[in-house]
């Protein structure tokens, strides 16, 4: 992969066409590659990818996840990418996008901004030391020997890396305008809420419940400070920061049916909640719109999934392109 431009732009805005669409930067899955979102059709603006440079070495990294997005901060910032940009990721891309977020949010000289972020199938991240369940992971022998060993060393990634904090929600007690998200949208969105599309279609504003799903989500005896329901911030010491409202991909299968011993696959402990838990472990005003695809975490960038997955990816980076807050 050593001859392949990291990040790699992969589709190009055509000029003159939806000019203030925002450049999106799409950070590998736990798998090292971006294999999956070449697989995606058009989605009308520059779309740039990160993969793994330690891919083939299998080498882990100094720092843990947070050095991994300080390498790939580098990488963007030596690209010559610069001013509002869209973060995101399938998986672990979600996390790392939000670790680059927090990275960017600590330089106030930045020449690069944060317009959104946008999760596909992320669910909120508890470290795997802290998790409470036994959960079962689905058979990925038949994957290659490297992608094999990439997602082990996520696996070490995640033990007991903590999401960021960050001292005030996205939009806190303000409203969030997005009057150019399309008719069947609602022109704004209340403090409190999001805006969820179903499989089917239908579209409803829907009140964040921080309740659902009832899980123990205790803090470890020195945690870092998480944000608290309802825009109370909890103090944090690093630079002061404002989180870029989020979208949502959010498959609404599971990958393997939930066993009585456990909580099934690691992905899917949150799979009943619309928000994927995010509500629930202390980012409450984080996600503005969830799009429901009919799929499975593993499944979404199949063949036979790739349209839908790429229509709901698209929709996502057109809402964050049109939410707007007063001054």
């Amino acid at each position: 992969m050593d001859d392949v431009r990291n990040p790699d732009r992969i589709q190009r805005r055509l000029d003159g066409r939806r000019s203030k669409c925002t450049s999106v930067v799409l950070i590998h899955d736990g798998g090292g590659t971006t294999f999956a979102y070449y697989m995606l059709h058009a989605l009308d603006r520059d779309v740039y990818t990160i993969y793994d440079p330690n891919y083939a070495t299998a080498q882990p990294w100094e720092g843990g996840l947070d050095g991994m997005a300080a390498h790939y901060l580098r990488l963007i910032k030596d690209a010559g990418l610069h001013g509002p940009l869209i973060l995101g990721g399938w998986s672990l891309g979600g996390y790392i996008a939000l670790a680059i977020a927090r990275l960017i949010a600590d330089d106030p000289c930045s020449p690069i901004s944060v317009a959104g972020c946008l999760l596909v199938d992320t669910p909120y991240h508890i470290p795997l030391a802290q998790f409470p369940e036994e959960c079962v992971e689905p058979d990925q022998s038949d994957l290659p020997r490297l992608t094999q060993k990439s997602l082990d060393r996520c696996d070490d990634l995640l033990d007991a890396w903590e999401l960021p904090t960050w001292d005030s929600a996205p939009c806190g007690t303000r409203v969030l305008h997005c009057p150019q998200l399309g008719a069947r949208y609602p022109s704004s969105i209340p403090p409190g809420h999001f805006v969820r599309e179903s499989i089917h279609g239908e579209i409803t504003v829907q009140e964040v419940a921080p309740e659902y799903p009832s899980r123990d989500l205790s803090p470890s005896d020195n945690p870092t400070p998480l944000l608290v329901p309802r825009g109370e911030y909890r103090y944090c010491e690093k630079h002061a920061a404002e989180l870029a409202p989020a979208g949502l991909i959010r498959c609404v299968r599971r990958c393997i049916n939930r066993d009585y011993r456990g909580c099934g696959a690691l992905v899917d402990y949150f799979r009943e909640d619309p928000l994927l838990g995010w509500a629930t472990g202390g980012y409450p005003e984080f996600i503005k719109l969830v799009i429901d695809l009919d799929a499975h975490h593993y499944d979404m960038f199949a063949l036979a999934r790739v349209d839908a997955t790429t229509s709901a990816i698209k929709q996502g980076l057109d809402a964050l392109d049109s939410f707007m807050l007063p001054d």
